[in-house]
């Protein structure tokens, strides 16, 4: 059970950390009582109240990652709008990510035939045909990949940033990485 101060902590820390681009995970708040209390009228912390602390951080995260509002405030209505079946349907994609790589891998094979180009890649991911994750490791796993020349481009750099959000909570064991690195050599970019 999260109380009213644990969402808001939580939710704030959230935003800004993706705000302000961190390279770190930010889960608390420094903002004083007369903020809180202020908040306290619009934010839907009843709606929250029963669900655990990992289900209101995916919330928050799915709410950054899909929506990306501007502020706080339209975060905090984001999350009185949100069905939580979304969330369910996210924090099962997050879960069975290795069959969803798998998935996506058949994808990419039989549409480009194992040679397939950053821009095929990014366009997949665009029309929701592959997951995040699975752009995220072909740039993590790909020596021919630099970074620095796909931030030149708006989209990428857009894409980026919540790539690099979203990578910042999610958590993988030193085996399921290196399992992932062999199955992304199956494919070159």
């Amino acid at each position: 059970m999260l109380n009213y101060h644990q969402q808001y902590d939580i939710s704030n820390g959230i935003f800004i950390t993706y705000d302000q681009q961190l390279d770190y995970r930010l889960l608390h708040s420094r903002h004083g009582q007369n903020v809180r209390e202020k908040m306290k009228n619009i934010f839907p912390y009843k709606k929250y109240e029963s669900i655990n602390k990992e289900t209101f951080i995916l919330t928050c995260i799915y709410i950054m990652f899909t929506k990306s509002p501007s502020s706080y405030r339209s975060m905090v209505g984001e999350l009185r709008e949100i069905d939580l079946k979304e969330i369910t349907k996210f924090k099962s994609t997050i879960l069975n990510y290795n069959d969803y790589i798998q998935k996506d891998i058949k994808y990419i094979i039989s549409e480009y035939g194992g040679n397939v180009t950053y821009q095929n890649l990014v366009r997949d991911f665009l029309d929701k045909k592959i997951q995040f994750y699975t752009l995220w490791f072909f740039i993590l796993f790909s020596p021919d990949i630099d970074i620095n020349i796909l931030k030149e481009s708006r989209v990428f750099r857009h894409i980026y940033k919540k790539l690099t959000f979203i990578m910042l909570f999610l958590t993988f064991k030193k085996e399921s990485i290196d399992n992932l690195n062999r199955i992304f050599n199956q494919i070159k970019l």
